[in-house]
């Protein structure tokens, strides 16, 4: 037995009419945090609506949200110094080290929220299974 996907519930209704709460209705809408600032803040302002547009983003996730805002002003930051240094000196290497680790992390935190083409591809595919499993129920 599978869980019902969203649509297939409003279409059915709720056995003791309760009434089905839809994403777009959620209220509790992440706030962008005051000590975030430059690029982290600019990230927010761009990303994070997208992602409560889409319904993948509550005030619960503020805190995953700041980390990956914080996360991309380090990875940007450590390029612009990256740039700057002859390579292969050891701040070089150090900052390169520093931006591959704040990268490896900003991904980690967005492929929790749709933002990569595999994770909307794996979003897709189970969306997709679902539709086809209650096609071949009848």
């Amino acid at each position: 037995m599978y869980a019902k996907s969203s649509k297939q519930k409003l279409l059915e209704g709720h056995p003791n009419k309760a009434i089905i709460k839809q994403q777009a209705e959620i209220k509790n809408i992440p706030t962008k945090p005051k000590k975030l600032s430059g690029r982290a803040s600019r990230f927010w302002g761009k990303y994070v609506p997208l992602l409560i547009e889409k319904g993948l983003a509550t005030d619960l996730d503020s805190p995953k949200l700041e980390q990956m805002a914080v996360y991309w002003d380090l990875w940007q930051s450590c390029i612009e110094q990256i740039d700057r240094q002859q390579l292969g000196t050891p701040t070089a290497t150090r900052l390169l080290n520093s931006a591959n680790k704040a990268f490896d992390n900003f991904r980690r935190i967005a492929q929790m929220f749709g933002m990569s083409p595999l994770a909307r591809n794996a979003l897709t595919i189970t969306d997709a299974k679902l539709e086809a499993d209650e096609f071949f129920k009848c």
